[in-house]
C-alpha cells in the first residue's frame, strides 16, 4: 500500500518530470526549414500555429494542429515528440502511447520514445514497463537528469533504495539547480528517519526556490519533532501563504497548523485553520476528520458529524473517522448507532481498506 507520504512524493515528481520534458526549449523546425529550403509551408505553418497555442495555454488547439501536420508529414519527428508531450500534458494517455510507439518504429535508435514510454507506464502503475524503458535510455547514452529522477522514482516505489538514492544524487550533479530533486532527497531522508539529513536537504531546497511551499510544510513536520513551536508556525504559515497566492489545492500545512494550535491551547485559530483547510482542498478527508476531531472537543454538534460523514465518504475505510463517529454516538445517546460503530471500526482496524487518498492505516 502506497502511504500518504509517498503517494505525495508520487505526484510531486511525477508534475516536476512532466513539466520539465514538457517545456519547449526551442521553436518548431523541420530540417529543411532549418536550411532555409522550405518557407511557410503548410507543415510549418502548423508548428507554428501549435508552438503559438502552447504559449497561450491552448493544448487542445495546439494538439489538433500537430494531428493536421503529422496527416500531411508521417515522419516529422519534431511534430510527433512535440503531440506526445501535448497529449500528456492533456492527460490523454493512450493516444500519448500510441504515438511513442510510431515514433519508437519511426527512429529505433532515439531515446525520446523510451522516455515518453517509461513516462505513460510510471502513470499507469506499471512500474516494471516503466523501469524497462528507464533503462532503455541509459544504455542508449540518455544520460539527462530528468531521466535519472524518473528512474529514481520508479526504484524508490519498487523499494530499490540504494539505487533511489543514488539516482536522485546523479539527477542534483547533472542539474544542481533542481531544486524538486533536492526536495525529493530530503523527502526520502525524511521517511527515513534521518531529520537532520532531510531539513538539509529542504534548507538547500529554499535556497534555490524559495516558493517551495511543499517543502516548508515538510520542514515544518521537522520542527513538530523539535517542539519548536515558532518555526513550526513559521513554515507552515509559509507554505499557505505561496499555496494561496499560486491558488492551490495542498490543505496539508492548513491541517497541520489548525492541529498544533488547538494543542497549544489557542483552540478558535486552530479551529478556523481546519475549517480553511477543508474549504482549500473539499476533497480531503484528512482535513474534514480533523476538522470534526476539533469541533468534538467542543460538543457534539451536528457539525461534527457532517464533517466526520463527509471524511467517511471520501474515505470509507477511514477506521479513525469511525471511532469518531461512534464516540459522536455515544455522546449522543445514540447506543445501538454508536455499537454498530464502533464494530465497524474494529472491523476496518482487522481488516483495513487501502485508502484512495494514500492515508496510512494504523
Amino acid at each position: 500500500m502506497i502511504t500518504r507520504v509517498s503517494r505525495i512524493f508520487i505526484l510531486a515528481l511525477l508534475s516536476s518530470v512532466m513539466c520539465a520534458e514538457g517545456k519547449l526549449s526551442a521553436p518548431f523546425s523541420t530540417s529543411a526549414d532549418a536550411a532555409g529550403l522550405i518557407q511557410d509551408s503548410p507543415v510549418t505553418q502548423l508548428l507554428d500555429n501549435a508552438q503559438a497555442g502552447i504559449r497561450r495555454g491552448d493544448l487542445a488547439g495546439a494538439a489538433v494542429a500537430l494531428e493536421q501536420a503529422l496527416a500531411l508529414e508521417k515522419g516529422n519527428k519534431t511534430a510527433r515528440m512535440a503531440l506526445i508531450n501535448v497529449l500528456m500534458r492533456l492527460t490523454r494517455w493512450a493516444e500519448a502511447e500510441q504515438h511513442a510507439q510510431i515514433l519508437r518504429q519511426q527512429f529505433p535508435d532515439e531515446t525520446g520514445s523510451f522516455y515518453f514510454l517509461a513516462l505513460i507506464a510510471f502513470q499507469r502503475g506499471q512500474l516494471p514497463v516503466a523501469l524497462e524503458m528507464a533503462n532503455h535510455c541509459l544504455e542508449r547514452g540518455d544520460r539527462r537528469s530528468e531521466v535519472y529522477k524518473l528512474l529514481a522514482l520508479i526504484e524508490y516505489l519498487l523499494q530499490q533504495y540504494d539505487k533511489f538514492e543514488a539516482h536522485i544524487r546523479e539527477t542534483i550533479k547533472l542539474n544542481p539547480t533542481d531544486a524538486d530533486a533536492y526536495y525529493h532527497l530530503g523527502r526520502y531522508y525524511f521517511e527515513d528517519k534521518r531529520y537532520k539529513d532531510a531539513l538539509g536537504a529542504f534548507q538547500t531546497t529554499f535556497k534555490i526556490q524559495p516558493a517551495h511551499y511543499k517543502a516548508h510544510y515538510y520542514a515544518g513536520l521537522l520542527h513538530e519533532g523539535e517542539n519548536d513551536g515558532e518555526r513550526v508556525k513559521q513554515e507552515y504559515q509559509a507554505a499557505i501563504q505561496i499555496i494561496e497566492l499560486q491558488k492551490i489545492r495542498y490543505p496539508w500545512p492548513f491541517t497541520d497548523l489548525g492541529k498544533w494550535l488547538v494543542n497549544e491551547g489557542e483552540y478558535d485559530r486552530g479551529v478556523g485553520w481546519l475549517y480553511r483547510a477543508t474549504r482549500n482542498d473539499p476533497t480531503s478527508p484528512h482535513a474534514w476528520y480533523h476538522y470534526a476531531k476539533a469541533l468534538f472537543q467542543n460538543g457534539a454538534s451536528f457539525e461534527v458529524k457532517e464533517a466526520i460523514l463527509e471524511a467517511i465518504r471520501l474515505d470509507p475505510g477511514y477506521s479513525e473517522a469511525y471511532y469518531l463517529l461512534a464516540r459522536y454516538y455515544q455522546k449522543t445517546g445514540e447506543d445501538r448507532l454508536s455499537k454498530e460503530t464502533f464494530a465497524k471500526f474494529d472491523d476496518l482496524k482487522k481488516n483495513p481498506i487501502p485508502s484512495p487518498y494514500g492515508l496510512r492505516r494504523w
